[in-house]
């Protein structure tokens, strides 16, 4: 028996042109739900002297006006005044890092980058996938004691 195809009717060969665009706009508009949040800024400036703050994915960064080494301590002073057990801590000249743990075992993790003579970027990380007000308080800790 011989196949008869109409002229006007194509077979079928996939998704339509016009689908395959569909699902890429969707695609593309569900992106940013998938990366978390890229940028939320939080406030600028205090007493301590933070240029600016930041939430990145998960973590409050900050830049102040202080060595490693004055950060390490200040953030030790913080821990100490939240009842949050020091894990280690470590600093020199150009970086440092001091990690804690809550009560309920949560890591608190604080990496400090020297970026200029005085002047250090201090990212913040409370938990796996940032906790923003806990960091907050944290920051609002360390700059209290710098």
């Amino acid at each position: 028996m011989k196949s008869i195809i109409h002229p006007t009717i194509r077979a079928a060969s996939g998704p339509s042109r016009r689908n395959q665009i569909a699902g890429l706009l969707v695609a593309l508009c569900l992106l940013p739900m998938l990366t978390g949040c890229a940028l939320l800024l939080v406030g600028a400036g205090s007493a301590a002297g933070a240029a600016g703050v930041a939430w990145v994915r998960g973590d409050l960064e900050a830049t102040l006006n202080a060595d490693p080494r004055q950060i390490e301590q200040a953030a030790i002073k913080a821990f100490e005044e939240l009842s949050i057990p020091l894990v280690s801590s470590k600093s020199s000249a150009l970086d440092g890092e001091v990690i804690g743990r809550t009560a309920t075992d949560t890591k608190v993790s604080i990496k400090i980058e020297s970026t200029e003579t005085d002047k250090s970027r201090i990212s913040i990380r409370v938990g796996t996938f940032g906790d923003q007000q806990m960091s907050r308080r944290l920051l609002d800790e360390i700059q209290q004691q710098l």
